[in-house]
């Protein structure tokens, strides 16, 4: 990839972008992280400390990660949640009452409920404001990386209170 493609607005926030960000936030070291010979992808120590901590855990059924696969704002809330529930250990208990405001919330699968409604509780994830004012949580819409950015730096300062 080209640094010249590279734009804060673009949809191509990928899973395999995604999950360095929660191994950033911990400050984990890329030493400790378990290798394997398939994961020697740059990406790859970053999954594998995320799926032994329980950020990740893959498609369904398949428990397959899709690395190349866009990341949706569903799965990244989700990432969010769990990294701050099973790393952080901050509660991440729902009250729910900004996401289930909003009109699209019955599209939120059901894996993503309550990773969603903690989000938007947090303010982590305020949602997509239309020109109408209506806003949505499009929570199957491509999470862009400035909308991750921004994600990540209100769970850091506003919940986890890193560096006060």
């Amino acid at each position: 990839m080209s640094w010249k493609r590279i734009s804060p607005a673009m949809s191509t926030m990928r899973r395999k972008s995604a999950v360095p960000c929660d191994a950033a936030l911990s400050r984990a070291r890329t030493s400790s992280f378990p290798r394997s010979a398939r994961k020697r992808e740059y990406y790859g120590p970053a999954i594998s400390w995320a799926r032994a901590t329980g950020v990740i855990s893959g498609y369904g059924e398949t428990n397959t990660f899709g690395p190349n696969d866009y990341v949706t704002r569903e799965q990244f809330a989700t990432m969010l949640a769990n990294y701050a529930s099973k790393v952080a250990r901050v509660d991440v208990t729902p009250s729910g009452e900004k996401a289930r405001a909003m009109t699209d919330y019955a599209a939120v699968s059901s894996f993503a409920v309550p990773a969603v409604e903690w989000v938007m509780d947090h303010d982590v994830i305020t949602g997509v404001v239309l020109a109408d004012g209506d806003a949505l949580i499009r929570p199957d819409g491509r999470a862009e990386r400035c909308q991750a950015a921004k994600m990540l730096a209100v769970l850091q300062r506003d919940i986890l209170k890193a560096g006060k």
